[in-house]
């Protein structure tokens, strides 16, 4: 085992994980040679040697999944491998050499791998210095990240910026590249086997650390964001919508019926409850101007506190005040304006206001120079949002 300053120059593997995958036991003890998992890692072996690298990583068979330790530490440190390697070689296994077929044709085929439509792939398509595609019979180099930039692009609807200059969260200046909802929004259409990995897969993208608790479904997405919230002053964590087809949307309303909640107030708390609802935050980005009271966001028993300045918004049918709470981000379609999100409640608790038709519906655009002549209508205020878990709704 290597560790530190004596790891050497290796090469990874990025794939999507099929049936027939060896493991670490298999390949200590009697490996069936007949195994598709086999064949891959025999594949790859040969490929990588006939372009000079004397070491490979796989990660079907270089982590102990029988050790919940192991496990943890893999995940918690997959970005940082991914991104020490030499080169990542990704296998787009529905993918054939192009064999004369006309480029149209072969683009196409080549946008429609299922390898894009993986959570875990996402990192692995961008923290690595230098990937490249191979096809199926590992024959013919389909082209490189750089290279195919736009095909890419087109697919994931990730800016060509990274995938032509490699990964960073800050830029040039030290500011951040992306939102944090730019970034989920990539891996809002995504989809991993375990639940749990919905969160976990990303958290090298986003450098955050934490335990991993499968079985506890998606309150991992909570924790994640939780994490997120903590560390980075990005409001656009919050700039989520929720989509029809979500399947807690049915359950907000039955329950907003029992207890006598107008439709129209999301008891759910701040925090999305699923990554797909940050399917339209693609275009989010950051206002660097702010008030001169900036707002903080903790976690506590209560839910989480927001400490800032607020506006009254308006009041409600329901009864009770409505406060506005403006987002240090917008949409680049109209990057004059700020979104904000409606609150509902007296005193120190307040629900997020949604309106329960769907997308685009439940977020303020705020003219930011109409909110600064505003400026004397904002009050200091501390009001609690109960935050609710996912495994609440089932």
């Amino acid at each position: 085992m290597f560790e530190g300053r004596s790891v050497p120059d290796y090469v990874i593997l990025s794939h999507r994980w099929e049936d027939g995958e060896i493991s670490l036991q298999e390949l200590q003890g009697n490996v069936n040679h007949h195994k598709q998992g086999w064949l891959k890692l025999q594949k790859f072996c040969q490929y990588a040697e006939q372009r000079g690298h004397q070491f490979i990583w796989l990660d079907t068979c270089c982590i102990d999944k029988t050790s919940s330790a192991e496990l943890s530490e893999a995940i918690n440190s997959m970005f940082r491998w991914y991104r020490r390697a030499e080169r990542c070689y990704a296998y787009l296994c529905d993918v054939p050499a192009r064999d004369g077929l006309d480029f149209t044709e072969w683009v196409g085929i080549f946008k429609s791998s299922k390898w894009f439509t993986r959570g875990w792939t996402l990192q692995e398509l961008l923290a690595p210095h230098k990937l490249t595609f191979v096809c199926l019979d590992w024959k013919e180099e389909i082209g490189t990240r750089k290279s195919l930039s736009h095909e890419v692009a087109e697919v994931t609807k990730i800016p060509e910026k990274p995938l032509i200059h490699g990964w960073t969260l800050k830029d040039e200046f030290g500011g951040s590249q992306f939102t944090v909802a730019q970034i989920m929004s990539w891996a809002s259409e995504r989809r991993t086997t375990r639940v749990e990995d919905t969160a976990y897969c990303l958290m090298g993208l986003f450098r955050i650390h934490m335990p991993l608790l499968y079985g506890e479904g998606l309150n991992a997405f909570i924790r994640l964001q939780l994490e997120i919230m903590s560390r980075y002053d990005d409001n656009s964590l919050f700039a989520w919508r929720i989509p029809l087809n979500n399947r807690f949307f049915g359950s907000i309303r039955a329950l907003n019926r029992a207890l006598d909640i107008p439709e129209a107030y999301w008891w759910g708390g701040l925090l999305a409850p699923s990554i797909q609802c940050f399917q339209d935050c693609a275009s989010h980005f950051l206002h660097l101007e702010k008030f001169e009271d900036a707002r903080l966001f903790s976690m506590t028993s209560r839910g989480i506190l927001v400490e800032g300045l607020l506006r009254r918004y308006d009041k409600s049918r329901h009864g009770g005040q409505r406060w506005l709470l403006l987002l240090n981000c917008g949409r680049e379609s109209l990057w004059t304006h700020r979104l904000g999100i409606v609150l509902a409640g007296d005193g120190q608790l307040a629900m997020r206001v949604v309106n329960m038709q769907g997308f685009d519906s439940d977020m303020v655009e705020c003219d930011w120079d109409t909110e600064r002549n505003l400026r004397t209508e904002y009050e200091h205020r501390r009001i609690f949002i109960p935050q609710a878990w996912p495994s609440d709704f089932d």
